[in-house]
Protein backbone atom coordinates (compact mmCIF):
# COMPACT_ATOMS: atom_id res chain seq x y z
CA UNK A 1 0.00 0.00 0.00
CA UNK A 2 1.43 3.43 -0.88
CA UNK A 3 0.55 6.55 1.07
CA UNK A 4 0.83 10.02 0.03
CA UNK A 5 -0.68 13.13 2.26
CA UNK A 6 -1.43 16.44 0.32
CA UNK A 7 -1.44 19.01 2.61
CA UNK A 8 -2.43 22.83 2.85
CA UNK A 9 -5.37 22.51 0.67
CA UNK A 10 -8.50 24.90 0.96
CA UNK A 11 -11.77 23.92 2.69
CA UNK A 12 -14.43 23.65 1.04
CA UNK A 13 -12.47 22.53 -1.96
CA UNK A 14 -13.42 19.66 -4.49
CA UNK A 15 -10.46 17.10 -5.34
CA UNK A 16 -11.06 15.19 -8.55
CA UNK A 17 -8.71 12.01 -8.52
CA UNK A 18 -7.12 10.27 -11.66
CA UNK A 19 -4.68 7.98 -12.37
CA UNK A 20 -3.02 9.02 -15.75
CA UNK A 21 -0.89 6.15 -15.92
CA UNK A 22 -1.44 2.69 -14.49
CA UNK A 23 1.87 1.48 -14.15
CA UNK A 24 0.84 -1.79 -15.86
CA UNK A 25 -2.00 -2.89 -14.05
CA UNK A 26 -4.79 -4.56 -15.55
CA UNK A 27 -7.74 -1.95 -13.96
CA UNK A 28 -7.88 1.20 -11.71
CA UNK A 29 -10.88 1.75 -9.65
CA UNK A 30 -11.07 5.40 -8.68
CA UNK A 31 -12.76 6.49 -6.06
CA UNK A 32 -15.60 9.49 -5.49
CA UNK A 33 -14.60 12.99 -5.45
CA UNK A 34 -13.16 14.50 -2.46
CA UNK A 35 -14.57 17.59 -0.88
CA UNK A 36 -12.14 19.19 1.69
CA UNK A 37 -13.39 19.78 5.63
CA UNK A 38 -11.79 22.35 7.82
CA UNK A 39 -9.48 21.38 9.67
CA UNK A 40 -10.03 17.76 8.55
CA UNK A 41 -8.77 14.82 6.99
CA UNK A 42 -10.64 13.42 3.54
CA UNK A 43 -9.22 10.08 2.44
CA UNK A 44 -9.68 8.05 -0.78
CA UNK A 45 -8.16 4.81 -1.96
CA UNK A 46 -6.99 3.88 -5.54
CA UNK A 47 -7.06 0.80 -6.22
CA UNK A 48 -4.72 -0.83 -8.80
CA UNK A 49 -4.94 -4.51 -9.72
CA UNK A 50 -2.45 -6.70 -11.45
CA UNK A 51 -3.53 -10.21 -13.10
CA UNK A 52 -1.37 -12.77 -13.83
CA UNK A 53 -1.09 -14.20 -17.31
CA UNK A 54 -0.28 -17.60 -18.68
CA UNK A 55 1.53 -18.75 -21.92
CA UNK A 56 1.60 -21.90 -23.61
CA UNK A 57 4.07 -22.71 -26.07
CA UNK A 58 3.97 -25.80 -28.47
CA UNK A 59 6.27 -27.55 -30.92
CA UNK A 60 4.39 -28.47 -34.33
CA UNK A 61 5.74 -30.42 -37.13
CA UNK A 62 4.35 -30.10 -40.67
CA UNK A 63 5.33 -33.09 -42.84
CA UNK A 64 4.10 -35.66 -45.11
CA UNK A 65 7.12 -38.01 -44.10
CA UNK A 66 6.07 -41.36 -43.32
CA UNK A 67 8.14 -44.11 -42.70
CA UNK A 68 7.19 -48.22 -43.48
CA UNK A 69 5.27 -47.73 -40.65
CA UNK A 70 3.61 -45.33 -41.84
CA UNK A 71 4.63 -42.73 -38.72
CA UNK A 72 5.48 -39.20 -38.81
CA UNK A 73 9.03 -38.86 -39.37
CA UNK A 74 10.38 -35.94 -37.23
CA UNK A 75 13.72 -34.32 -37.85
CA UNK A 76 15.70 -31.98 -35.69
CA UNK A 77 14.03 -33.14 -32.45
CA UNK A 78 14.21 -32.09 -29.69
CA UNK A 79 13.41 -28.17 -30.45
CA UNK A 80 14.82 -25.33 -28.23
CA UNK A 81 12.49 -22.65 -28.16
CA UNK A 82 13.36 -18.89 -25.95
CA UNK A 83 10.85 -16.95 -23.93
CA UNK A 84 12.32 -13.24 -22.46
CA UNK A 85 9.21 -10.99 -21.38
CA UNK A 86 9.53 -7.41 -20.15
CA UNK A 87 7.28 -5.62 -17.80
CA UNK A 88 7.77 -1.87 -16.94
CA UNK A 89 10.86 -1.64 -18.16
CA UNK A 90 12.37 -4.80 -16.72
CA UNK A 91 12.79 -8.50 -17.35
CA UNK A 92 9.86 -10.95 -15.75
CA UNK A 93 9.85 -14.25 -15.31
CA UNK A 94 7.39 -17.09 -15.29
CA UNK A 95 6.86 -19.15 -11.90
CA UNK A 96 9.60 -21.25 -11.83
CA UNK A 97 12.38 -19.15 -13.59
CA UNK A 98 14.69 -16.43 -12.81
CA UNK A 99 17.82 -14.61 -14.04
CA UNK A 100 19.71 -17.93 -13.18
CA UNK A 101 17.52 -20.03 -14.57
CA UNK A 102 16.01 -18.59 -18.25
CA UNK A 103 13.05 -19.70 -19.85
CA UNK A 104 14.50 -21.85 -22.50
CA UNK A 105 12.11 -24.99 -23.48
CA UNK A 106 12.89 -28.24 -24.96
CA UNK A 107 9.96 -29.25 -26.98
CA UNK A 108 9.28 -32.59 -29.13
CA UNK A 109 6.50 -32.83 -31.32
CA UNK A 110 3.42 -31.92 -30.31
CA UNK A 111 4.97 -31.14 -26.96
CA UNK A 112 3.15 -28.18 -24.83
CA UNK A 113 4.73 -26.02 -21.88
CA UNK A 114 3.00 -23.80 -19.86
CA UNK A 115 4.11 -20.52 -18.45
CA UNK A 116 2.33 -19.67 -15.00
CA UNK A 117 2.54 -16.31 -12.85
CA UNK A 118 3.68 -13.66 -15.74
CA UNK A 119 2.53 -9.84 -15.17
CA UNK A 120 -0.49 -9.48 -17.68
CA UNK A 121 0.79 -6.76 -19.57
CA UNK A 122 4.32 -7.63 -19.77
CA UNK A 123 5.49 -8.07 -23.87
CA UNK A 124 6.80 -11.67 -24.33
CA UNK A 125 8.96 -12.61 -27.27
CA UNK A 126 9.13 -16.04 -28.50
CA UNK A 127 12.29 -17.57 -31.11
CA UNK A 128 13.31 -20.90 -31.64
CA UNK A 129 16.83 -21.73 -32.55
CA UNK A 130 16.60 -22.37 -36.09
CA UNK A 131 16.03 -26.24 -36.95
CA UNK A 132 19.03 -27.13 -39.37
CA UNK A 133 17.12 -29.14 -41.89
CA UNK A 134 13.49 -26.98 -42.12
CA UNK A 135 12.45 -25.78 -44.99
CA UNK A 136 10.46 -22.59 -43.60
CA UNK A 137 9.07 -21.73 -39.84
CA UNK A 138 6.33 -19.38 -38.64
CA UNK A 139 4.73 -18.58 -35.35
CA UNK A 140 0.99 -18.48 -34.81
CA UNK A 141 0.45 -16.59 -31.54
CA UNK A 142 -2.96 -15.93 -29.94
CA UNK A 143 -4.25 -13.90 -26.80
CA UNK A 144 -7.62 -12.11 -25.83
CA UNK A 145 -6.78 -9.29 -28.08
CA UNK A 146 -6.06 -11.05 -31.53
CA UNK A 147 -8.84 -12.33 -33.70
CA UNK A 148 -9.79 -16.14 -32.75
CA UNK A 149 -7.66 -17.44 -35.54
CA UNK A 150 -4.50 -15.79 -34.18
CA UNK A 151 -2.00 -14.21 -35.61
CA UNK A 152 0.57 -15.26 -37.94
CA UNK A 153 4.43 -13.94 -37.64
CA UNK A 154 6.99 -15.52 -40.68
CA UNK A 155 10.05 -16.73 -39.12
CA UNK A 156 11.70 -17.79 -35.89
CA UNK A 157 10.96 -15.04 -33.25
CA UNK A 158 7.14 -13.75 -32.88
CA UNK A 159 6.68 -10.27 -30.14
CA UNK A 160 3.53 -10.32 -28.32
CA UNK A 161 1.65 -8.86 -25.49
CA UNK A 162 0.23 -11.19 -22.78
CA UNK A 163 -3.39 -10.71 -21.89
CA UNK A 164 -4.83 -11.67 -18.21
CA UNK A 165 -6.01 -15.31 -17.08
CA UNK A 166 -9.59 -15.56 -16.92
CA UNK A 167 -10.68 -17.76 -14.06
CA UNK A 168 -7.36 -19.44 -13.53
CA UNK A 169 -7.74 -20.06 -17.39
CA UNK A 170 -4.84 -18.41 -19.74
CA UNK A 171 -5.65 -16.70 -22.89
CA UNK A 172 -2.18 -16.92 -24.31
CA UNK A 173 -0.20 -19.37 -26.50
CA UNK A 174 2.44 -19.57 -29.50
CA UNK A 175 2.82 -22.46 -31.69
CA UNK A 176 5.89 -22.82 -33.51
CA UNK A 177 5.12 -24.46 -36.86
CA UNK A 178 8.39 -25.86 -39.01
CA UNK A 179 8.17 -27.35 -42.07
CA UNK A 180 9.78 -30.23 -43.58
CA UNK A 181 9.93 -31.72 -47.30
CA UNK A 182 9.35 -34.41 -48.59
CA UNK A 183 10.46 -36.74 -51.98
CA UNK A 184 10.35 -40.17 -53.16
CA UNK A 185 12.43 -43.09 -54.49
CA UNK A 186 12.27 -45.30 -57.33
CA UNK A 187 12.92 -49.43 -56.78
CA UNK A 188 13.05 -50.92 -60.61
CA UNK A 189 13.68 -54.57 -61.28
CA UNK A 190 15.16 -55.11 -64.53
CA UNK A 191 15.73 -59.24 -66.15
CA UNK A 192 18.80 -59.46 -68.72
CA UNK A 193 20.42 -62.37 -70.41
CA UNK A 194 19.06 -65.21 -72.30
CA UNK A 195 17.57 -66.97 -69.77
CA UNK A 196 15.69 -64.07 -68.22
CA UNK A 197 12.24 -64.71 -69.67
CA UNK A 198 12.14 -68.51 -68.84
CA UNK A 199 14.03 -68.53 -65.40
CA UNK A 200 13.18 -64.87 -63.59
CA UNK A 201 9.85 -65.62 -62.83
CA UNK A 202 10.38 -64.10 -59.25
CA UNK A 203 9.18 -62.55 -56.98
CA UNK A 204 11.85 -60.63 -55.96
CA UNK A 205 12.44 -58.86 -52.81
CA UNK A 206 14.59 -55.82 -52.22
CA UNK A 207 14.80 -54.50 -48.20
CA UNK A 208 15.12 -50.67 -48.49
CA UNK A 209 16.56 -48.24 -46.02
CA UNK A 210 16.51 -44.95 -46.13
CA UNK A 211 18.46 -42.72 -43.30
CA UNK A 212 16.89 -38.67 -42.62
CA UNK A 213 19.83 -36.45 -41.34
CA UNK A 214 20.41 -36.61 -37.65
CA UNK A 215 20.74 -40.17 -38.03
CA UNK A 216 16.71 -40.53 -38.13
CA UNK A 217 15.03 -43.33 -39.52
CA UNK A 218 12.99 -42.52 -42.83
CA UNK A 219 12.35 -46.00 -43.91
CA UNK A 220 13.12 -49.15 -43.38
CA UNK A 221 11.33 -51.89 -44.88
CA UNK A 222 10.96 -54.29 -48.12
CA UNK A 223 9.41 -54.05 -51.58
CA UNK A 224 8.50 -56.78 -53.63
CA UNK A 225 8.75 -56.97 -57.69
CA UNK A 226 7.69 -59.61 -60.05
CA UNK A 227 6.83 -59.95 -63.63
CA UNK A 228 3.71 -60.67 -62.80
CA UNK A 229 2.95 -58.00 -60.44
CA UNK A 230 5.08 -54.67 -61.00
CA UNK A 231 8.34 -54.18 -61.38
CA UNK A 232 8.69 -50.77 -60.38
CA UNK A 233 7.97 -49.25 -56.92
CA UNK A 234 7.69 -46.14 -55.81
CA UNK A 235 8.25 -44.83 -52.23
CA UNK A 236 6.69 -41.58 -51.56
CA UNK A 237 6.86 -39.20 -48.84
CA UNK A 238 10.37 -40.00 -47.92
CA UNK A 239 12.26 -36.82 -45.71
CA UNK A 240 14.30 -35.13 -47.84
CA UNK A 241 18.07 -35.45 -47.43
CA UNK A 242 17.29 -38.90 -46.81
CA UNK A 243 20.49 -41.14 -48.29
CA UNK A 244 19.01 -44.96 -48.92
CA UNK A 245 20.56 -47.83 -49.65
CA UNK A 246 18.95 -51.34 -51.37
CA UNK A 247 19.62 -54.98 -50.86
CA UNK A 248 17.78 -57.62 -52.92
CA UNK A 249 17.52 -60.08 -50.06
CA UNK A 250 16.40 -63.55 -51.74
CA UNK A 251 18.69 -63.47 -54.40
CA UNK A 252 20.26 -66.74 -53.84
CA UNK A 253 16.41 -68.32 -54.21
CA UNK A 254 16.06 -66.39 -57.63
CA UNK A 255 17.93 -68.90 -59.76
CA UNK A 256 20.00 -65.57 -61.34
CA UNK A 257 23.80 -65.75 -62.02
CA UNK A 258 24.16 -62.56 -61.05
CA UNK A 259 22.71 -58.96 -59.27
CA UNK A 260 23.85 -55.53 -60.37
CA UNK A 261 22.86 -52.35 -59.13
CA UNK A 262 22.40 -49.09 -61.16
CA UNK A 263 21.97 -45.84 -59.70
CA UNK A 264 19.18 -43.60 -61.34
CA UNK A 265 21.80 -42.66 -63.86
CA UNK A 266 22.23 -46.21 -65.25
CA UNK A 267 26.24 -46.04 -63.42
CA UNK A 268 26.53 -49.28 -62.13
CA UNK A 269 27.34 -48.56 -58.13
CA UNK A 270 27.24 -50.76 -55.05
CA UNK A 271 23.58 -50.02 -54.25
CA UNK A 272 24.43 -48.07 -51.03
CA UNK A 273 24.01 -44.07 -50.53
CA UNK A 274 21.54 -42.59 -52.70
CA UNK A 275 20.90 -39.25 -51.73
CA UNK A 276 17.11 -38.47 -52.78
CA UNK A 277 17.47 -34.99 -52.92
CA UNK A 278 20.41 -34.42 -54.96
CA UNK A 279 20.72 -37.25 -57.14
CA UNK A 280 18.07 -38.98 -59.33
CA UNK A 281 15.90 -40.51 -56.72
CA UNK A 282 15.96 -44.18 -58.28
CA UNK A 283 17.76 -47.35 -58.22
CA UNK A 284 17.47 -50.61 -60.34
CA UNK A 285 18.56 -53.85 -59.50
CA UNK A 286 19.30 -56.45 -62.38
CA UNK A 287 19.22 -59.72 -62.74
CA UNK A 288 21.44 -61.88 -64.70
CA UNK A 289 20.18 -65.09 -65.89
CA UNK A 290 22.75 -66.76 -68.12
CA UNK A 291 22.37 -69.47 -70.91
CA UNK A 292 25.15 -71.97 -72.32
CA UNK A 293 25.14 -75.08 -74.84
CA UNK A 294 25.34 -78.52 -74.46
CA UNK A 295 26.93 -80.53 -77.49
CA UNK A 296 26.22 -83.86 -77.51
CA UNK A 297 27.54 -86.28 -79.80
CA UNK A 298 26.89 -89.98 -80.62
CA UNK A 299 29.70 -92.96 -80.92
CA UNK A 300 28.40 -95.86 -82.47
CA UNK A 301 31.02 -98.75 -81.67
CA UNK A 302 30.73 -102.56 -81.57
CA UNK A 303 30.80 -105.39 -84.17
CA UNK A 304 27.96 -104.72 -85.57
CA UNK A 305 28.16 -101.01 -85.88
CA UNK A 306 28.56 -100.75 -89.58
CA UNK A 307 25.09 -103.37 -89.97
Amino acid sequence: VLTRTIANIAAGAVCVITEPTQGGSTTVTLPANATIVNGGTVSRNVTNTFDYAQLTVKKNVVTSALDADLAKVVLDSPFQVTVNCTFNGGPAYANGYSPMVPMVLSLADQQVATLTKLPSGASCTVTETPPANAESTDILYKTSSTPPSGTSVAGTTATFTLTRDVAGTGTNSAVVNNRYGVTSFTVTKRLSGGGATQFGTGPFVVHVQCIAPGGVVAFDGDVTLSPSTTMSVTIGNIAKDSVCSVEETNFATTGADAVVYRDGSGAVFDGMGVNVTDSIPAVTVENWYLTGEVAVTKAVSGDAAGA
